[in-house]
């Protein structure tokens, strides 16, 4: 029996080499192009248009074969992104833009610029959304022949238009709630706020926590988060600090943008630490 029971041993420490030899390899053949900008935010009137370009760089030692297409893009309220067929959305500007090339390839190391006009109709108002995807073929490293596997990487450029004088800023009140400690949980603040606009905005948001005689006790961050028109934010922080019992003021600090100027939104909450 201990004669079987190390071969045994033997042919799975075998098989799991082989494996995370393969994932390496697949890994390796895996290559994302990274576009700049990243995000493009545009402020123009109905019935103009724009043109720029965007950069797309090869970091890897392998060719690129790229395809770059347009697409609609949603953000959940905890900061996911689905993302949909081109104009498909509400608020979509997927279908005003043109790119240039669509495919391209790209030697190891190396760049090319893609070029862009997006056309903006008549009678449109508000702020309207896309993203330019640059996706890579996933082309097989010439050093590993034979490996017989192909996938696909992308990254995307973000775009923003807002119809100059018609957008709008609006949020409904900044909700934020306090979960005291229990056991071995920490303490844990969670805000939420819905976009009411016709314009995306973006939180940033910090705490501090203040005893009952008003002294500085902690402090803790948000992080940064973004909602679409419609659309809502929530977010938690954990304060792994320890809190005494006694009762606490947390005060709340928003800065809501992106565009200047920006708001800034203060709450207070009160909580208790049971002895």
């Amino acid at each position: 029996m201990p004669k079987v029971r190390g071969a045994v041993l033997r042919i799975l420490l075998i098989t799991l080499c082989i494996s995370l030899v393969s994932f390496f390899i697949c890994e390796a053949a895996l290559v994302f192009v990274s576009p700049h900008p990243l995000a493009i935010r545009l402020n123009l009137a109905a019935g103009k248009s724009a043109s720029g370009e965007i950069e797309i760089t090869n970091p890897s030692v392998n060719i690129a074969n790229i395809r770059a297409y347009v697409q609609d893009f949603a953000i959940s309220e905890k900061g996911g992104i689905s993302y949909f067929a081109r104009g498909s959305q509400k608020n979509s500007c997927a279908k005003w833009l043109e790119i240039n090339p669509e495919r391209l390839t790209l030697p190891p190391k190396g760049k090319a610029k893609v070029a862009y006009t997006i056309r903006v109709p008549q009678d449109v108002k508000g702020s309207y959304y896309a993203v330019i995807f640059f996706e890579n073929s996933g082309e097989q490293n010439s050093k590993l022949k034979g490996v017989g596997i192909r996938v696909s990487a992308r990254m995307g450029s973000y775009m923003t238009v807002m119809i100059t004088g018609t957008t709008k800023r609006s949020y409904s009140e900044m909700n934020v709630e306090v979960s005291t400690p229990k056991e071995n949980k920490p303490l844990i603040v969670t805000y939420s706020v819905k976009d009411l606009g016709n314009v995306d905005i973006l939180v940033k948001g910090e705490y501090n926590i203040l005893d009952g005689k008003g002294n500085f006790f902690g402090r803790g961050t948000f992080d940064r988060a973004r909602a679409m028109p419609g659309g809502q934010i929530k977010r938690s922080s954990e304060y792994v600090g320890i809190l005494p019992a006694g009762k606490y003021t947390l005060v709340s600090t928003f800065q809501i943008g992106p565009d200047a100027p920006l708001d800034t939104v203060v709450k207070e909450t009160q909580f208790s630490i049971a002895p």
